[in-house]
């Protein structure tokens, strides 16, 4: 469903959605994600999964200063809901055999 853009200020979710692991490439997405984090503290960057890459991942956010603004969400499963609360979808896996 669709809803209304957010006001100016308001936050906005950027969310992906995939296992925690190489593939996926969510290392990449944080530090892509950095200067926007930074240059609009109201942003969330939502990473939707798990796997053996949480710690590294988390260790990362908190290095690049972004930490506060990244949520681990962990696994869920009603995936239409979690799209229809997100703002941005991205999809920063290296490879996918079924994207």
């Amino acid at each position: 469903p669709e809803r209304p853009a957010p006001a100016p200020g308001e936050p906005l979710t950027i969310t992906t959605i995939g296992r925690l692991s190489p593939q996926k490439d969510h290392a990449t997405l944080l530090a892509a994600a950095r200067p926007l984090l930074q240059r609009r503290p109201e942003l969330r960057l939502q990473l939707v999964g798990q796997g053996r890459l949480e710690a590294p991942l988390r260790a990362q956010a908190e290095a690049l200063g972004v930490a506060g603004q990244v949520i681990f969400a962990g696994v869920r499963h009603h995936i239409p809901a979690v799209l229809a609360a997100s703002d941005i979808f991205v999809l920063a896996s290296r490879w996918e055999g079924v994207p």
